[in-house]
């Protein structure tokens, strides 16, 4: 009997396609660490002949665990970002979103995803030692929150 999971993905990856490199690589290796991950390249055969948005909707809303936002330059310049992060803005005060910032993005880019911790992507260092960094805390994390809740004392039974 395998382990069953609420969500029907472990991460959702939103960016703007200029960053597809740095998405791809993400992708690639939670992938590689048997994480289920909604990357839209990897389901073009779903998206086909359907409506883009309302597809999206319920993925980016409560289908992926945790929603991955690469906040770069171009991100908030882009049609579908903008309506990506409208479907999973409210899920930043759960806990949900984990953003992660480059590290040329403007000073006062993105300042209200700062309230929530993130993390940043150095783009003057190697991609994929880079994404090999964060991948490694984002599966903590993920494990983190598949860890069943810890009984304490008063919840044992003793034998009577």
């Amino acid at each position: 009997m395998g382990v069953e999971f609420e969500n029907r993905y472990d991460f959702a990856l939103s960016f703007a396609g200029e960053d597809r490199a740095i998405a791809e690589e993400l992708f690639r290796q939670l992938q590689d660490a048997e994480s289920e991950v909604f990357y839209d390249k990897n389901e073009q055969h779903r998206i086909l002949a359907v409506h883009i948005e309302e597809y999206l909707r319920p993925i980016y809303q409560s289908e992926a665990r945790f929603v991955i936002a690469l906040l770069s330059q171009t991100y908030p310049k882009k049609i579908w970002t903008k309506i990506e992060s409208d479907q999973f803005k409210e899920r930043f005060k759960a806990g949900d979103v984990v953003p992660l910032w480059f590290s040329d993005a403007p000073v006062g880019m993105f300042d209200e995803s700062r309230r929530v911790g993130g993390l940043t992507i150095d783009v003057s260092l190697p991609i994929n030692e880079e994404v090999e960094r964060i991948v490694s805390i984002l599966l903590r994390k993920l494990a983190d929150v598949r860890q069943p809740a810890a009984t304490t004392p008063s919840q044992l039974r003793l034998p009577t």
